[in-house]
């Protein structure tokens, strides 16, 4: 087993690694979800994920935040105009 301060080759290595956030690991939920209901791919949500460094955690980009909110409020949108072109149908 290597140590954890050497890389694979057995090199002397900093240690630099980081954490997710409570934030970031929330965000990856949802990207799962977002892909089950959506039924796109998971690994195109997680390219598009933008993580930046705080206090030796990764944590969401706000520009990344932003712009999935407002994806989500559009596809949102979209889904209520297409109900409203559609008629409210109850089988009830």
């Amino acid at each position: 087993m290597v140590p954890c301060n050497t890389n694979l080759k057995g090199d002397k290595v900093e240690n630099n690694s980081l954490k997710l956030s409570d934030a970031a690991i929330n965000q990856i939920q949802v990207c799962l979800q977002m892909a089950i209901l959506t039924g796109t791919d998971i690994v195109d949500h997680f390219r598009m994920l933008r993580l930046v460094e705080e206090n030796g955690e990764l944590d969401l980009d706000p520009k990344y935040t932003k712009t999935f909110k407002e994806n989500v409020d559009k596809m949102l949108a979209e889904v209520q105009d297409l109900q409203a072109a559609q008629g409210d149908f109850n089988l009830e």
